[in-house]
């Protein structure tokens, strides 16, 4: 009880120290300037995409296989999903989802406009834990 006390006591002032501390250190200067001009790269490419693409980057899918079919390689042609997550019918040899990975990326680059995937696995230990 007496160190709760004690921690209670001691624990507003170490806050307000690192706050002090911290708040002696200006942000770097060019940190503004770079986040302005991602966001104006962001902005120009969401202007430059038509709809279809816009609510597609809204969406995580999963295409079946281990390699990408020609339905697979359409799919993301025509839908441009913002994402893919691999679950245990996508695995194999490191080798084979590397592969499986490029097909999709270089199939969401290939698009007018197409930005990369962002590209998840499923790991609830099933087949994919061991990758």
């Amino acid at each position: 009880m007496i160190a709760e006390i004690k921690v209670r006591r001691v624990l507003p002032w170490l806050w307000a120290g690192a706050l002090l501390f911290f708040s002696a250190f200006p942000s770097p200067t060019g940190a503004s300037s770079l986040h302005q001009g991602a966001a104006q790269r962001v902005e120009r490419l969401l202007a430059q995409m038509t709809v279809r693409q816009q609510v597609g980057q809204l969406f995580m899918v999963s295409l079946w296989g281990p390699v990408l079919t020609e339905v697979g390689r359409d799919f993301v042609l025509n839908y441009a999903p913002g994402g893919v997550i691999l679950f245990d019918d996508n695995t194999g040899p490191p080798e084979a989802i590397t592969a499986l990975t490029n097909a999709m990326q270089q199939t969401s680059l290939s698009v007018p406009n197409g930005v990369p995937l962002w590209i998840a696995i499923d790991q609830e230990a099933g087949w994919s834990a061991p990758i």
